[in-house]
């Protein structure tokens, strides 16, 4: 009996959290921690620790040492946790020329500093020829029993560190008179925090590469031969008509306007050429990139010089249909008399805005003459605006996914079709590979800071990991397509407003890159293990049982399925906590339990659920782990999908 509840207690303990974290995150309040580290929370964590440290020790015979090392980090980051629960941190409002010696906790008590600190300055430093803010800096003077006195540089991403303080850059005064500075003191608990990280990114490396866990036996299975998995590894490292109205009698509009679209504004933050707005304002209203015979240049040059003929075109896009420019305005005052506060009033409302601000001279602010910018780039991002769309590939993609699955259900994918399948895999990976580079050029930037460019991302590595398939493993093809159709279907959602703008301060960072990449490395995985688990739950239904190639293709499905989910939760697990590094470093928190933070564990503690075969006997059921991998996915989609669009938080901006 004893022996029973040491074996299923830390499971049960780590359900119970998972479930009040996922509650807390929907029904409590965005920001609120204390709610996640109440007493009861903190003893949940705690009888976690201790139950899972006695269920390891009566089983360390017979577990690796990778294993015990990575069950042993989490135990040290809990800890590291715990200690930084009960460490110090306050916000310090300081103006130019001001000394101050404490900041002022959460609690409004006084966090006094062994030194004092003097803000000499605090400026913005912005984009070059533009007024989005490329970082905050203060200069402040130290003094007293500090051990490195002197001038110092506060800024996003640069923290400065004194005696086991760290002073970080938050927010700053509207006259730039003032900064806001938080001061943290938890030597002790990020130490042991990030002795954890470094423990379970070494420990995980290990059992990969070990030879005696239940991974290596995966890949040693003989279901493998003539695949060639181990070089396979899926994830690389690094129309309807429109009615419209005819300005005929504005043919001068329609012409020549190529030079108009080169023009150089200041849009979003960033030099663009007039081309790029002329898109965006397009795409606004008809939520198509033209306008029946006009492209989105022809449109806004309209807009801006024939405005009275334009009024007349239906070209809104509204909830009833489309609508010119006076039945907006109608549709608009009846609105506001009735008090309505839909989502479609609002996104009516920002249409005529558009209109309005264009014409009231606001919306186009022209590049200053003496900025020099390269013409080549301009050419770059001409060429990006006018072929650069992810509709055709993906419309080309789930059709191809749909074709092949078709064809694996029936036993048709012979040679000639999969060699069709792998060269349209290489089209597709070529194109979506030229329009990923092309954001990168035009923004500047590695292009990974928004829900667009990451839905891009997970497209071209599901393509990647199509091709690798394709070479031995055409099981893998049909989810591939899948993968990679449905993330540039949603990135095609997404080119409604694609604005491309210049990073936030906070996210001018090299951890930035290694933080996304890891975790939509991770997603992509998943999503492909989902669709895997589709196919093996249809062959399973059609009960091929006297088919034994069929039964051998589920057979594989779920041994793919299996072979993914080790490299997938690992790669979301240090993702996760380079985030919380990334975090540290940017803020002075680690760990603020965001809505995308939580769920992102919630989603980790999901997956690696089925690891523990040994205590959970029904993993080892093939169908049982199958629909626990399908059900599972739902917490990619609420941790990227769910989190952006309703809980919110400071990862909102990835939306």
């Amino acid at each position: 009996m004893e022996n029973k509840i040491l074996r299923y207690l830390p499971f049960v303990v780590l359900a119970i959290l998972t479930i009040a974290l996922a509650s807390f995150s929907i029904f409590g309040d965005v920001g609120n921690i204390a709610i996640y580290s109440n007493p009861l929370m903190i003893v949940g964590w705690v009888v976690l620790v201790i139950s899972a440290v006695c269920l390891i020790f009566t089983k360390r015979k017979t577990m690796g040492i990778a294993t015990i090392l990575i069950h042993a980090s989490f135990v040290v980051i809990l800890v590291g946790a715990l200690f930084s629960h009960f460490s110090e941190s306050g916000v310090m409002h300081i103006r130019e020329g001001q000394t101050l010696e404490f900041a002022v906790k959460d609690n409004t008590s006084v966090m006094r500093l062994p030194f004092s600190i003097t803000l000499q300055k605090f400026e913005i430093e912005y984009y070059h020829a533009t007024d989005a803010p490329k970082d905050f800096i203060s200069i402040v003077e130290t003094n007293g029993r500090a051990s490195n006195n002197g001038i110092h540089r506060i800024s996003m991403n640069k923290v400065l560190d004194i005696d086991g303080y760290r002073l970080f850059q938050s927010s700053y005064d509207e006259d730039l008179k003032g900064s806001v500075i938080i001061v943290a003191h938890d030597p002790v608990g990020i130490t042991i925090t990030y002795i954890g990280y470094v423990m379970l990114a070494i420990s995980m490396v290990l059992f990969l590469i070990g030879r005696r866990n239940y991974y290596h036996q995966i890949l040693r299975n003989p279901l493998w031969k003539g695949f060639a998995v181990v070089a396979m590894v899926m994830m690389p490292t690094l129309a309807g008509s429109t009615e419209y109205y005819s300005v005929a009698q504005n043919n001068s509009v329609a012409q020549n306007t190529d030079d108009f679209s080169r023009i150089p504004i200041i849009y979003n933050g960033r030099i663009a050429p007039m081309e790029t707005y002329a898109l965006d304002f397009t795409r606004k209203l008809t939520g198509k990139d033209s306008f029946g015979e006009y492209d989105a240049t022809q449109v806004l040059a309209g807009w801006l010089y024939a405005p009275k003929d334009w009024r007349k075109a239906k070209m809104i896009k509204s909830e009833y249909g489309m609508i010119d420019f006076d039945s907006a305005i109608d549709s608009l005052n009846r609105g506001v008399r009735a008090k309505l506060m839909t989502r479609e009033f609002d996104a009516l409302d920002e249409k005529i805005g558009l209109i309005l601000d264009l014409q009231s001279g606001y919306a186009i602010k022209y590049a200053p003459s003496d900025v020099d910018y390269p013409e080549w780039k301009f050419e770059v991002e001409h060429l990006y605006n006018r072929y650069c769309s992810t509709a055709p590939w993906a419309y080309a993609s789930l059709t191809l996914g749909l074709l092949s699955f078709v064809c694996l259900m029936c036993g048709k994918l012979n040679r000639y079709r999969r060699w069709f399948l792998f060269a349209s895999a290489i089209i597709i990976f070529v194109g979506v590979s030229t329009i990923f580079a092309m954001r990168g050029v035009v923004a500047g930037r590695f292009p990974m800071s928004n829900g667009y460019e990451t839905m891009l991302f997970i497209s071209w590595i599901a393509f990647a990991s199509t091709i690798i398939a394709g070479l031995k493993l055409p099981l893998a093809m049909p989810a591939g397509f899948f993968v990679g159709g449905f993330a540039l279907l949603v990135s095609k959602l997404g080119m409604m407003n694609p604005e491309i703008t210049p990073l936030m301060p906070v996210l001018a960072s090299p951890w930035m890159s290694i933080h996304v990449t890891l975790m939509m490395l991770s997603y992509t995985a998943y999503a492909i293990m989902a669709f895997n688990s589709v196919g093996y739950l249809v062959i399973e239904a059609k009960d091929f049982a006297l088919d034994d190639t069929v039964v051998e293709h589920r057979t594989r499905l779920a041994l793919l399925n299996r072979f993914l989910l080790y490299p997938a939760t690992f790669m979301l697990a240090i993702g996760m906590f380079i985030g919380a590094v990334w975090a540290n470093e940017s803020w002075g928190s680690y760990w603020s339990w965001d809505p995308k933070e939580t769920w992102a564990l919630i989603t980790m503690i999901i997956y690696a659920m089925a690891f523990h075969r040994e205590s959970i006997s029904w993993m080892n059921n093939d169908k049982a782990f199958q629909i626990y991998i399908l059900v599972s996915f739902a917490s990619i989609i609420m941790t990227y999908f769910g989190v952006n669009y309703l809980l919110g938080g400071m990862h909102s901006y990835a939306g």
